[in-house]
């Protein structure tokens, strides 16, 4: 290869590399966390990285044809005060069906300095439904949990205080929280029943139910004024 070949080769490299290294986010003022690729970063009042939790799923090999699967998830609310992590470890038997040998989640809700506020070891939730929804100051949350009779769906304060939701659900479809965290919306079924919304205010403890059928297609979203609406129409409005 000549010189000027091995200049650009050398070049291309440290593009790629300088491409694909994360970029680590601002700091929030005063302090708190902030989601990076792959990670949840905390900073001191500084503005000092001090804490990495790392985000993802990883395999390990435990002994032959037995793994330990581990998943994480979390995300941070837009001011950084507070973070959310969720961890399923599995021990798997491989095979041509695996066989799950054992399982346990644990749901932290962090605080600014890095402290669990909250934990839930029955956290988890169907394919495709969100485990945590959080209001955009991270004072409220929304969390799915795993019960013996079903899913539960319920919105908490950030000190851990059940607000109110939705108990033994055996069908789980959707779960939504507002921004301003006044408002919340369970798309669920019982057993042998059709599919119903549950729309929640907060506030006073209102709740609206509303079967799917009712709204175009089925679709019906809630938005930050406490409306229910389907394809432009608004099927109902908080007092």
């Amino acid at each position: 290869m000549g010189r000027r070949a091995a200049l650009c080769a050398f070049l291309l490299l440290t593009a790629s590399a300088t491409a694909a290294k994360p970029k680590i986010p601002k700091a929030p003022k005063g302090g708190g966390w902030a989601a990076a690729q792959g990670s949840l970063l905390r900073f001191d009042r500084r503005g000092k990285l001090v804490d990495e939790v790392g985000i993802g799923e990883w395999d390990v090999e435990l002994e032959d044809g037995v793994i330990l699967r581990q998943r994480m998830r979390g995300g941070t609310s837009r001011d950084g005060r507070f973070a959310w992590h969720w961890q399923k470890l599995e021990t798997v038997k491989l095979g041509r069906t695996d066989e799950v040998l054992a399982s346990t989640t644990t749901l932290s809700y962090l605080g600014t300095r890095g402290q669990t506020l909250w934990e839930s070891s029955r956290a988890d939730a169907p394919p495709e439904v969100s485990i945590l929804e959080q209001s955009h100051n991270g004072e409220t949350f929304l969390v799915v949990e795993r019960s013996t009779t079903g899913w539960d769906a319920s919105v908490y304060t950030f000190t851990g205080n059940r607000i109110m939701g939705i108990r033994a659900a055996e069908r789980l479809e959707k779960v939504f929280l507002t921004e301003n965290g006044r408002y919340a919306l369970v798309l669920w079924s019982a057993f042998r029943q059709p599919l119903i919304y549950s729309f929640l205010r907060l506030k006073n403890k209102r709740r609206k139910d509303l079967p799917a059928a009712d709204a175009m297609l089925g679709h019906a979203a809630l938005r930050e004024d406490g409306a229910v609406v389907s394809d432009g129409e608004i099927l109902y409005r908080f007092p």
